[in-house]
């Protein structure tokens, strides 16, 4: 149910010229056209939709139900005018010059997302010299280099495989890898078939941070209709937070999600309220609550990687204006 795969930003950079070539005729979307991919964490639009938050607002909104790839090639392309995806990647896309403004955050991965072992692996100490999946380029490395940290290791003590999370039950299964980084529904197959979890997204928080990015050109010209968004948003997470079972049935069923399945996923995601927002947003907070915090933390390390060449202005890319109007109305 998670992310496919991410798309690395030496692809999204050379779209570049393509969007620059295209500009974006927002005349032709009276609509706002907002991407979305198959996480729940992303639920709060599924339920402002099907429950009239951002009617109730005044503001129309086409989901875009996409792929993960596809959401941001989509948004770079200004083919949608906003979409949901982790921040990390925002950070890679800003570094690469597509203005992008992060207007909410959905959500902490706080135990979705996995590495998991084969038997020949019992702890994560293990894993030195061992061959680990996961996509490079991506948040996904970020999540995979901090948890190795956590156990004195860096990815330069593993052979990396560059591995989508669907990829990797496969893999394991056929001797390709040792270990690998995935998320329901890829981990209840790769557990099935004998491999177990070495460690979790518990164990780097702040590191996968579910956000809302729009072009920076539509909440320009368009603020009115994003903070309309942003307050359904808001209205709509808290609904969910107040009515857990009535929501995880509303979501499960927009996402084609067996509801039965949906309390164990939801254990794995911190869902945020407008509050942790005001936090998030804050430049001030410090720790992995702070979205500065993650994005020098992604920044440094895509730079490091030669993914990046520089950071890009944060106070750019993080707009905390929409949820501070909304805390002072």
């Amino acid at each position: 149910m998670r992310r496919i795969s991410g798309m690395t930003i030496l692809v999204l950079a050379a779209l570049l010229s393509a969007c620059a070539a295209n500009p974006s005729d927002q005349s032709a979307f009276p609509s706002l056209r907002i991407g979305v991919n198959p996480w729940v964490g992303y639920g709060p639009l599924y339920i402002a939709a099907e429950r009239g938050f951002f009617a109730q607002e005044g503001v129309d909104v086409e989901l875009v139900n996409t792929n993960y790839d596809e959401g941001e090639v989509a948004l770079a392309m200004k083919q949608v005018d906003a979409n949901a995806m982790v921040f990390s990647d925002a950070v890679a896309q800003a570094a690469a010059g597509i203005p992008l403004q992060l207007v909410w955050v959905f959500d902490n991965s706080a135990g979705g997302d996995v590495v998991v072992g084969s038997s020949d692996v019992a702890r994560p100490e293990d894993l030195r010299g061992k061959r680990i999946g996961f996509s490079y380029g991506t948040f996904s490395q970020l999540f995979v280099s901090r948890g190795l940290a956590n156990y004195g290791l860096t990815p330069d003590d593993v052979t990396v495989v560059n591995l989508p999370q669907a990829g990797i039950p496969a893999a394991l299964a056929a001797g390709q890898i040792d270990a690998g980084h995935t998320v329901d529904p890829y981990l209840a197959e790769t557990l099935q078939n004998g491999g177990h979890i070495l460690f979790t997204s518990a164990d780097t928080p702040g590191v996968i941070v579910d956000g809302l990015a729009f072009q920076s050109q539509v909440a320009r010209e368009r603020p009115e209709d994003v903070q309309a968004v942003v307050r359904a948003l808001a209205a709509a997470t808290q609904w969910w937070l107040d009515n857990p079972d009535e929501g995880n049935q509303l979501v499960a069923r927009s996402m084609g999600i067996p509801p039965q399945d949906m309390a164990g996923i939801m254990s794995g995601v911190r869902l945020l309220s407008l509050s942790d927002n005001l936090t998030a947003f804050s430049p001030f907070t410090l720790g992995d609550q702070s979205l500065y915090e993650s994005a020098r933390f992604a920044s440094e390390l895509f730079a490091q990687s030669g993914i990046i060449d520089q950071t890009p202005d944060l106070h750019q890319l993080i707009n905390s204006s929409f949820v501070q109007t909304l805390s002072e109305n």
